[in-house]
């Protein structure tokens, strides 16, 4: 088999799916192609090396269809309404009563009950989650005078608020705003302690949450950027489809992430379980801290990971197909040796990429540095 036939087959059987992001796969391996042609090997050779792609293909279609059934906290879903009117579910400045109590020196909305859920929904708008200074719930845009342009719902122990759209709004208008701007450009929510379900989706807006405290961390976007600092949670959840999503002073029981093409990049990150899932994005990780297992997946996309000096031993599984894997630290495992020994006590780690490069060891000590 020859390089053009070999993409045709892995075009052909992905062709369902969104050919932009197939797009980007497909020149993932024409620049594999290329890199390995002009270091001597022939087309044949490297498709052998790639091998069947009938099997790429069917690795990626698990990865575009199939979340992931690993974790023992369910992964929150969220659909997008798509509804005509969708006045009737979210009347326009709603609950102003006991529910929801206007403050008076500023045009936000605080919540008045025993909060426990949080659901958000927006176009174009970006959203930022920062923490409550006195306990309370509010939400409010950054310009004023957007205010009547959010929609708020209360039932029992759930918000449920959205930017508006007009009446005749369709999803065709939902990606138009995605390029142009929608009616409100930036959310700001207001998150006390004591929230245990927050669940956030944009289709072009970048979301942000910083030194948030809750149960459960759920945010979605297509095409936005993503960005966590000073997390603390049991489970956190991330979903984009082009966006890039970044990370910074995590601690979590278990950290989920999907992207197709958005790179992942995160810093001081402390986990039981890690789960990542990327199609064409890179995968970095700096001063990770994996006190039970994670499993990192790409298909063209690098991983780079730097553990954490001072932690329990970690035992190593990393696969390439066609990419370089490096392991500086830690103990590399075949996979019939993937079990530690009886009574020792590892962190495990599994990397697998068909094309991507692979890298592990030991970030630097900053205490001998320093010295």
């Amino acid at each position: 088999m020859k390089k053009d036939e070999y993409l045709n087959k892995l075009s052909q059987g992905l062709k369902q799916y969104d050919q932009a992001y197939i797009q980007e796969i497909l020149d993932d391996y024409e620049e594999h192609f290329q890199d390995a042609l002009a270091q001597g090997q022939s087309e044949e050779d490297i498709c052998r090396e790639l091998g069947d792609p009938q099997d790429l293909i069917r690795e990626i279609r698990e990865m575009m269809d199939v979340p992931s059934g690993t974790h023992e906290v369910g992964r929150p879903v969220i659909e997008l309404d798509k509804d005509v009117n969708p006045s009737a579910k979210f009347p326009k400045r709603a609950y102003k009563g006991h529910q929801y109590q206007k403050q008076p020196d500023s045009d936000s909305q605080a919540f008045g009950h025993a909060l426990k859920k949080v659901r958000f929904y927006a176009d174009s708008a970006d959203i930022r989650l920062i923490p409550s200074a006195d306990g309370e719930f509010y939400v409010y845009t950054e310009d004023e005078d957007e205010m009547d342009n959010l929609e708020h719902n209360c039932h029992d122990d759930t918000y449920e608020g959205r930017v508006c759209r007009s009446s005749g709004s369709f999803f065709g208008l939902d990606i138009l705003h995605s390029f142009i701007g929608g009616p409100v450009d930036t959310v700001i929510m207001v998150i006390p302690e004591g929230i245990e379900d927050i669940r956030i989706e944009t289709i072009s807006g970048d979301i942000s949450a910083e030194n948030i405290q809750s149960e459960l961390l759920s945010l979605t976007t297509l095409s936005g950027d993503i960005s966590l600092q000073g997390i603390q949670n049991e489970g956190t959840f991330i979903n984009t489809k082009s966006g890039d999503i970044r990370m910074h002073h995590l601690s979590t029981q278990h950290c989920e992430i999907k992207t197709l093409s958005g790179d992942v990049s995160c810093k001081n990150i402390s986990v039981d379980k890690l789960v990542c899932n990327s199609i064409s994005g890179d995968v970095g990780c700096n001063r990770l801290v994996l006190r039970k297992e994670g499993l990192v997946k790409t298909i063209s996309g690098d991983v780079a990971i730097k553990m954490t000096p001072g932690q329990k031993p970690f035992c190593v599984f990393a696969t390439s197909v066609s990419g370089r894997v490096r392991i500086r630290d830690g103990i590399r495992m075949d996979s019939h040796d993937f079990q530690p020994a009886s009574g020792t006590d590892y962190s495990k780690l599994t990397l697998n990429t068909i094309s991507g490069e692979i890298l592990v060891k030991q970030a630097k000590d900053k205490e001998k540095k320093n010295k």
